[in-house]
């Protein structure tokens, strides 16, 4: 797929009837993009960061491709994917409306990318601890929640997860 390149990739994504497919292309961009991390601004890499991050945020997704699609992101800079998937996500909570898309299945995507990418600050940190697990009653949010928590580590974390298990 280096050969390729990313818009044959792109076009192997878009034209997939089948999801296994799509996940396969998102796992070659990903890795594509972490080896062109070092192309400048406009090349290859971060246009490959840009198509993964507006899939990953598509609400018309199956859930077994934004897995892939987390996957790939975090082959990526983190520091990109916290600014570009994580913050945005983060900074619309208070605001979304209730019905559609599948919020439980985008918050699940993104408590695990933030535990594959463990981005720095406060607001990945509450968005697991009070969100996921303070504000929901979903056990596979919980479970996403706990991963990542258990991936991010610190103090805070542990104590969130050794409340979790004296419960």
């Amino acid at each position: 797929w280096r050969d390729s390149g990313r818009e044959a990739l792109i076009a192997s994504y878009c034209d997939a009837e089948n999801a296994g497919v799509q996940a396969v292309a998102a796992l070659a961009m990903g890795d594509l993009a972490e080896q062109l991390g070092a192309v400048p601004e406009g090349e290859e890499g971060p246009r490959a960061l840009d198509f993964l991050s507006e899939q990953f945020a598509a609400t018309d997704m199956p859930q077994s491709v934004r897995w892939a699609v987390a996957d790939a992101l975090a082959m990526v800079d983190s520091r990109a994917v916290a600014e570009q998937v994580i913050e945005p996500y983060l900074d619309m909570l208070d605001t979304r409306e209730e019905e559609a898309p599948d919020w439980l299945a985008l918050d699940k995507s993104v408590a695990y990318l933030v535990g594959l990418v463990r981005p720095p600050g406060a607001g990945p940190l509450s968005f697991l601890i009070d969100h996921c697990i303070g504000g929901s009653r979903d056990m596979r949010l919980w479970l996403c929640a706990m991963q990542a928590l258990a991936r991010i580590g610190g103090p805070e974390a542990r104590n969130v997860l050794a409340g979790i298990a004296k419960n």
